[in-house]
């Protein structure tokens, strides 16, 4: 049993994460895009010539109650973390992934981008998680990065050559390889027959709604995300993680 005292304490710390990461979710991208057109600039422009490089990206929330909801969930994951883990470590590690898959859900849905400044370090972060002892075995989590980013890289690329249309990008199979290495490889399949199944959900309530058109494109990293620290939250919860012995 937890006691009331560290749920409380675990509740508020998510609460000032969530508000980090409604500040981070406008800053990142903006960085991001910003590096991409000074290298552009830089690629496209002659020395002293003019390039006119003048359009402007807006990443700032459309609602003034999205930064509410940020927060909520932020301390929804904390607190269950919390609540569900069954040692401290696993508690803190599945909290703080939580808050980096929501972050980069965050980022994806508004931008349709998923910077390598925070898969990379989710990724290697797993890695690490794994070989001081976590509950994923290291050669598991090696190879759940592995098969998550060929498999899905070779999905996207056979896909695209058939209908000629990108479905995904490197950025979604980079964040299946950091789950893979958080997961392992055996978990990979559930974390995405969830991801298609929820996708394939809101997409039909978004075209029946008349919120999305048939032809435009999802994004993929937050059901990804949300697949992800589902299953995570799971094996955290219990003694036997789906991502090995």
């Amino acid at each position: 049993m937890v006691e009331p005292a560290l749920v409380l304490i675990a509740a508020c710390g998510g609460g000032l994460v969530g508000r980090l990461v409604a500040h981070l979710a406008v800053v990142v991208p903006r960085r991001v895009v910003s590096e991409a057109m000074a290298e552009a600039r830089a690629m496209l422009c002659s020395p002293g010539m003019p390039c006119q490089t003048t359009r402007s990206f807006d990443f700032a929330p459309k609602h003034r109650w999205e930064g509410v909801v940020i927060t909520v969930l932020s301390v929804l994951i904390w607190t269950l973390a919390t609540v569900l883990a069954e040692t401290a470590e696993r508690a803190f590690a599945c909290a703080c992934v939580g808050s980096v898959l929501l972050l980069l859900a965050i980022i994806d849905g508004r931008s349709r981008l998923l910077p390598d400044m925070l898969v990379l370090p989710l990724l290697w972060g797993g890695l690490l998680f794994s070989a001081l002892g976590g509950s994923v075995a290291p050669a598991d989590a090696i190879l759940g990065a592995a098969m998550g980013y060929g498999g899905l890289m070779a999905l996207a690329i056979g896909y695209g050559a058939i209908r000629r249309k990108e479905v995904l990008g490197a950025g979604d199979a980079k964040l299946v390889a950091a789950l893979g290495a958080w997961l392992g490889w055996m978990a990979l399949p559930t974390v995405l027959a969830i991801a298609v199944a929820v996708g394939l959900l809101y997409s039909a309530v978004a075209l029946a709604t008349r919120r999305m058109a048939f032809d435009s494109r999802m994004p993929m990293g937050p059901f990804l995300g949300l697949a992800g620290w589902a299953v995570m939250l799971v094996e955290a919860s219990r003694s036997l993680p789906l991502g090995g012995p």
